[in-house]
């Protein structure tokens, strides 16, 4: 093989070695973090497979429940542990649940609202210590909030207002 090939060919290892090395920023996992929830809010609901005593709502495949009760549900998926909250008082075009999550503006390192016709949906991301993360996604008198850490951001962003976009009334 000549000198030639063999530089080339050892440039375009380099290059593919270091693309797949670099890793998105911190603001750049959030960013794409907001964009999946918005995705998420504005698509279409999947149909709601389980029920609690005052709500139905979808289960993603490899998720189960650990823990129920009339207004909170404690669901695992993988390594991961969600609280989902259901305020079924609360319309899903209330700012209510937000506003009481936003008084403490001193570790919310982003947040965004979304709103449709008759939906009012948010998104936070508070800091807790470095690297690690809380997560709260709402629409309405729904939310759900998780741990996370940089890496998982936009898997756990996504699954959470999955969930919470499923969510209706008994």
């Amino acid at each position: 093989m000549s000198k030639s090939i063999m530089f080339k060919l050892s440039v375009i290892f380099l290059l593919m070695l270091t693309a797949g090395c670099s890793s998105a920023t911190l603001e750049e996992s959030q960013e794409e973090a907001v964009e999946a929830v918005k995705e998420t809010f504005e698509s279409p609901v999947e149909e709601a497979a389980e029920e609690t005593e005052n709500f139905h709502f979808n289960l993603p495949s490899g998720s189960t429940i650990k823990e129920e009760n009339a207004n909170n549900v404690i669901i695992e998926n993988g390594n991961h542990t969600y609280i989902l909250f259901y305020n079924q008082n609360v319309s899903s075009d209330s700012e209510q649940l937000y506003e009481l999550s936003v008084e403490d503006e001193s570790s919310i390192v982003k947040q965004e609202t979304f709103r449709d016709d008759d939906r009012f949906g948010y998104f936070l991301i508070r800091e807790v210590e470095e690297d690690q993360f809380e997560l709260t996604a709402g629409i309405g008198g729904t939310k759900m909030t998780t741990q996370s850490v940089k890496d998982d951001l936009v898997d756990d962003s996504e699954f959470m207002m999955e969930v919470v976009s499923s969510v209706k009334n008994k």
